[in-house]
C-alpha cells in the first residue's frame, strides 16, 4: 500500500489501486458464490434421493434377513429372530421341527410394513417349490402376513397372522 503525508491528498493511483482490489475481490467472490450454490444444490438433491432408515425400512430388512436364513436352511440363524419369550420356552430343535420338508422356499421380498405401537404386520411375498404327489415340481408364490413385536427397542418375529 502506498503511504502519503498527513494533510496531503492521496495520489490518484491509490484510488485506482483500491478500485482494482475491490474489482478483483468481486471477480473472485462471484464464481465462489456460484460454486457454493452449485455444491449446495448437489448435496440437497443427493440427500433427497437417499433412502433414510425409517422404522418400517429397518423392520422390512430384518424380516427379509429372517427369510434369507430360512431359505438357506439356516434354522439356527432363523431361530435368533424369534421373540425372547419364544426362545425361553422352545429349543432350536423344537423350532426346526415346525418346518416340514415338502416345500422349499426359493425367495422372499417384503411387500409392506404397518407399525402400530409395539406390534407390526409385515406382508412378505414368498416364492416356493413343491412336488406333486407324482413327483412333479410346482413353483409358486404366496403372500404371508407376519406379526412382529417390538421388545426392548428391537423387532422380533412373533407369528404369522
Amino acid at each position: 500500500m502506498l503511504s502519503h503525508r498527513l494533510g496531503e491528498k492521496a495520489p490518484k493511483h491509490v484510488d485506482t489501486e483500491n478500485q482494482f482490489c475491490q474489482h478483483a475481490a468481486m471477480v473472485v467472490k462471484a464464481p465462489l458464490q456460484w460454486l457454493s450454490m452449485l455444491m449446495l444444490a448437489l448435496v440437497v438433491s443427493g440427500c433427497a434421493s437417499l433412502k433414510l432408515p425409517t422404522a418400517e425400512n429397518r423392520l422390512a430388512e430384518r424380516a427379509e434377513q429372517r427369510w434369507h436364513a430360512l431359505i438357506a436352511g439356516d434354522f439356527d440363524q432363523a431361530y435368533e429372530y424369534e421373540t425372547p419369550g419364544y426362545r425361553a420356552v422352545y429349543s432350536k430343535k423344537a423350532f426346526q421341527n415346525r418346518f416340514g420338508r415338502h416345500v422349499r422356499w426359493v425367495n422372499a421380498s417384503t411387500q409392506s410394513v404397518e407399525i402400530q405401537g409395539d406390534i407390526a404386520e409385515v406382508r412378505v411375498m414368498i416364492g416356493y417349490r413343491s412336488l406333486t404327489t407324482d413327483g412333479q415340481p410346482i413353483d409358486g408364490v404366496q403372500p404371508i402376513q407376519e406379526r412382529w413385536q417390538l421388545v426392548d427397542g428391537k423387532w422380533w418375529y412373533s407369528k404369522s397372522l
